[in-house]
């Protein structure tokens, strides 16, 4: 079977955005199927420069904490048995 060069950026993203220096290892020691020679740059990937992301924490903003009381949500399930309907009629409610 004839041997392929294949861009660089195509098969990064084809193989779920591997390293490129990875990349080049399976390339050279013929691990890929088919594929001898990688053409091309690597150019700059969103999605693995997303990935790497670290979300930063929030900065205390030095006040103190507020003083209102929390809210509570209750739910309540209720059944119509007034019997003035077909089969059994469930319904919720809601209050803070």
């Amino acid at each position: 079977s004839a041997f392929a060069a294949v861009d660089v950026n195509l098969l990064h993203r084809r193989m779920g955005h591997i390293g490129m220096d990875r990349l080049q290892r399976m390339v050279t020691k013929r691990q890929l199927q088919d594929i001898d020679t990688l053409t091309g740059t690597p150019e700059f990937c969103e999605p693995c420069a997303l990935g790497k992301m670290k979300k930063l924490p929030f900065k205390s903003t030095g006040g103190k904490p507020s003083q209102a009381p929390p809210y509570k949500l209750c739910t309540q399930m209720l059944e119509d048995q007034s019997n003035q309907l077909p089969g059994k009629v469930f319904g919720t409610g809601l209050s803070l």
